[in-house]
Formats: structure tokens, C-alpha cells, sequence
């Protein structure tokens, strides 16, 4: 889901792009949300797959899941869940 649009200021040799949110299932089935720059003309040549109900219900999945930073940090310091 595109979440903003990103320009590098300090980098004009690198195209607009847009910074979607993702959402990811680790192997242990938790959801954790991440960040992923696209090029716009290649994200508007993914085919829709969803319906309305269904964005709605991945977005509030993602507003309650912890971010790959925050799970990564948790896997590395043992604590797992």
C-alpha cells in the first residue's frame, strides 16, 4: 500500500518513488509491517487482487503489528515474542 511519496533531495539521479507499506508473515505466523520503495510505473502494473473489505482488514492488521526493526530486535536479543 503506498504510503508517501519519496524524493531523494541530495540524490536527482534517483527517480521519485513510492514508499508502500508491506505487510510480512514470519515463520513463526506473527505479521510484521515493513517499509518497500516502489517506481511508480511498476506498481501500477501489479494487478489489483482486493477488494475494499480487504485492504481495510490488511491496514488494521498492520496498525497492530510490530515493525521488522522491533522484531528483528526482539530475535536478537532471545526474547522471541
Amino acid at each position: 500500500m503506498p504510503t508517501l511519496v519519496q524524493r531523494l533531495g541530495h540524490r536527482p539521479d534517483v527517480p521519485l518513488q513510492w514508499r508502500c507499506q508491506q505487510l510480512l508473515t514470519v515463520n513463526t505466523g506473527e505479521q510484521i509491517w515493513g517499509l518497500l520503495d516502489v517506481l511508480p510505473n511498476t506498481f501500477d502494473k501489479i494487478p489489483e487482487t482486493l477488494d475494499t473489505a480487504s485492504k481495510k482488514a490488511i491496514v488494521n492488521r498492520i496498525e497492530h503489528a510490530v515493525t521488522v526493526r522491533e522484531w528483528m530486535e526482539r530475535m536478537a536479543d532471545g526474547s522471541g515474542s
